[in-house]
């Protein structure tokens, strides 16, 4: 686990055939691309306290679902899904050392299979596939190398602001958040102001 640091993020990629791990845009699918500048490719890393030791959980920074595995139809499957509740094993992982220097196994808890790519390289689409392997037979398959993603050097500046002469107008929004019972109240609704300067992006609001 020593490659993984809680909140960081990470590229994955396969020993195997130099692809990374990615999500698809189905929101769902996962699979092996050729391209690791897109959002697609990084995970984000949690690591999960649990039974007294530490379980890796990688959440997509295309869609904000953790990498998982479940079982269906009598396979096991390897998607991404919504987290619902913690503990939870579907989205649990070990990261375990391996015989290829600092490449990693990524074994899943619930299951106790290991993540490995399913297919050779598409010379055609650079693309391949993943799943899930019972046991550690020593192919490069099944390594993975982590290649940590470096924080953003600067953060981008927000623009300056426009000048008072360039503000035509001021709107309104009225709002108000019913109970649980639907009921709303006349005493909470509440009033929020914003200058003409945003009308371009609410060019449906009422001028006050």
């Amino acid at each position: 686990m020593e490659q993984f640091h809680d909140g960081h993020h990470v590229w994955l990629r396969s020993r195997a055939n130099g692809l990374y791990l990615c999500a698809d845009d189905d929101r769902s699918g996962v699979s092996l691309q050729q391209d690791r500048a897109s959002v697609h490719a990084a995970w984000a890393v949690h690591i999960l306290h649990f039974n007294g030791g530490d379980v890796l959980m990688l959440h997509s920074a295309a869609n904000g679902r953790y990498l998982a595995a479940y079982r269906a139809e009598g396979s096991w499957n390897v998607e991404r899904l919504n987290l619902n509740r913690l503990p939870s094993l579907t989205f649990s992982w070990y990261a375990l050392g391996s015989r290829y220097g600092d490449d990693v196994l990524l074994r899943h808890f619930k299951s106790m299979f290991f993540l490995r790519a399913l297919f050779r390289r598409d010379r055609i689409s650079n693309s391949g596939a993943v799943g899930l392997c019972a046991m550690d037979r020593g192919t490069t398959t099944m390594q993975w190398v982590v290649e940590a993603i470096p924080p953003r050097e600067s953060i981008p500046t927000l623009p300056d602001p426009l000048p008072p002469s360039s503000l035509s107008g001021v709107y309104r929004i009225w709002y108000v958040r019913a109970n649980p019972d639907g009921i709303i109240s006349p005493n909470d609704w509440r009033l929020f102001l914003f200058y003409a300067a945003d009308r371009l992006r609410y060019p449906n609001v009422d001028a006050a």
